[in-house]
């Protein structure tokens, strides 16, 4: 965004009192449609262990860095958010997230890393496909595996490609949705199993 595109969208929202709102202006730009802190809770549709979340939130609380993986097809690789002026992901929604843990939870040690594993149109059988290979493999998408060390958090965004992949690769007709919701629930059960036992 141009510097007097984001001055003139500054001024047009600065009577929006962004505290009250599921928005963080500072580092998602200010917007006229900030998220409502109940569209923010809809967006959560399984939390998992919260163990696991708490484990993560009192390392934000004592200020130690954090290492978040974001494994995915291209809406997470930053497909749309390309720069007009080159290749660069800077709005990709893990870039984001990593902006924003570092704004609102500075860390001693450097600050918190997100690692953008994603690969453009790929579903979750590709990840479950990958991630038994040996990590002395040379190849681009092993490498990424292997370069996932130890996460506080994984990041998934494969619901799009896995219900093209389902509808299109010929195992479920279109129109039998319950067969193709079943065999998504399948691969991201053992995806998640998979990611959980990582070393942490």
């Amino acid at each position: 965004m141009k510097t007097e595109d984001l001055a003139l969208l500054k001024n047009m929202t600065r009577d929006i009192d962004f505290t009250q709102y599921c928005w963080e202006p500072e580092v998602f730009k200010p917007t006229l449609f900030p998220l409502t802190f109940r569209q923010c809770r809809k967006g959560v549709v399984i939390e998992g262990d919260r163990s696991l979340w708490n484990q993560m939130a009192a390392k934000l609380e004592k200020g130690r860095c954090v290492r978040v993986v974001a494994l995915g097809g291209s809406i997470a690789w930053g497909h749309h958010a390309l720069s007009r002026k080159s290749d660069q992901r800077g709005e990709a929604f893990p870039l984001l997230l990593g902006r924003f843990l570092n704004e609102r939870f500075p860390c001693d040690g450097g600050g918190h890393v997100v690692e953008n594993l994603s690969v453009r149109a790929v579903g979750t059988s590709f990840w479950l496909s990958n991630m038994h290979r040996h990590a002395s493999n040379t190849s681009t998408t092993n490498k990424l595996l292997a370069d996932m060390g130890a996460p506080d958090l994984v990041l998934v965004e494969t619901s799009t490609n896995d219900v093209y992949e389902t509808l299109h690769d010929g195992s479920v007709k279109f129109g039998e949705v319950q067969s193709a919701e079943l065999q998504i629930q399948g691969w991201t059960e053992l995806l998640a199993r998979r990611l959980l036992a990582l070393p942490s």
